[in-house]
């Protein structure tokens, strides 16, 4: 993709610091979470067996591709959980290339990074459509039973973030949605680096093409613009990617991806935090 311009790549590098440190807080949520920081490599693994709960970011040049490698690969053995390698653009894929190369890693698809900004008032939400925001610990396990029928998980993966402390991770929100009374949508908000962070959009099939995704992630990034987010920001899968341009989003960046498999195991790729509007 051509170079941004340079209040955008100011915003883009916020929102790219917003998705690992939203990554790391809810790692170190996870009673099984690890994280390990070194050589620029920081891995992280929950106890939710799907890559994209499991990410690596690489922050600077390898020095000892093989060395790295190895480490790579004891870690996500040990946590016996897939991870995915996260590279936020050209230049950061460049500088994992070494890395990718040693340690075998299987590609991914590529993950559309969109940047909202500024965020503007948004329009009507659908008739019937009621979005509250998640404070209670029942209402918190509707909110996961919701996700994982949307992402086609094991219900008991999200079993972790049952746990009512949920609720009290700091600069989260939690945000479902219920059609006439029915549960039919999810979203959550990180905000940090000043950017309203847009994650676990997820409606349920029969409810699409209703406007409920797009409902649901404006909710989030307004209520972020009122805790003085200068922007907003997704990484989007291929179905909610058009849902996220026809409300402003601007695509800024392709996040190339690569699997880490667990030793003696293979993972494929996931779909991307955007979820399924």
């Amino acid at each position: 993709m051509p170079a941004l311009p340079a209040a955008e790549a100011s915003l883009q590098a916020r929102a790219v610091a917003n998705v690992a440190e939203a990554f790391r807080r809810l790692t170190r949520h996870d009673p099984r979470g690890a994280i390990e920081e070194a050589d620029g490599l920081t891995t992280i693994a929950t106890s939710i067996p799907y890559p994209l709960f499991n990410a690596a970011f690489l922050e600077r040049p390898v020095t000892d591709a093989e060395a790295l490698a190895a480490r790579v690969r004891r870690f996500y053995a040990r946590a016996g959980v897939p991870g995915l390698l996260l590279a936020e653009d050209a230049a950061a894929a460049e500088r994992a290339a070494p890395l990718v190369h040693a340690a075998e890693l299987a590609p991914g698809e590529p993950i559309p990074g969109m940047l909202l900004a500024p965020i503007p008032d948004p329009p009507r939400a659908p008739d019937g459509l009621d979005i509250r925001v998640v404070d209670d610990p029942d209402t918190l396990r509707v909110y996961n039973d919701t996700l994982a029928a949307v992402f086609g998980m094991p219900r008991a993966w999200l079993a972790v973030l049952d746990d009512p402390a949920t609720l009290r991770l700091h600069d989260f929100a939690f945000y479902l949605g219920l059609l006439d009374g029915v549960p039919v949508g999810t979203s959550m908000r990180f905000t940090g680096h000043r950017i309203a962070g847009i994650y676990n959009v997820a409606t349920l099939p029969t409810y699409r093409r209703r406007g409920i995704g797009a409902a649901l992630t404006w909710r989030a990034a307004i209520d972020g613009r009122d805790e003085g987010c200068l922007a907003s920001a997704l990484q989007a899968s291929a179905e909610g990617f058009p849902v996220y341009a026809r409300m402003g989003y601007c695509h800024v960046t392709d996040y190339q991806t690569w699997v880490i498999a667990p030793t003696g195991a293979s993972a494929e790729a996931t779909p991307a935090p955007g979820g399924q509007p």
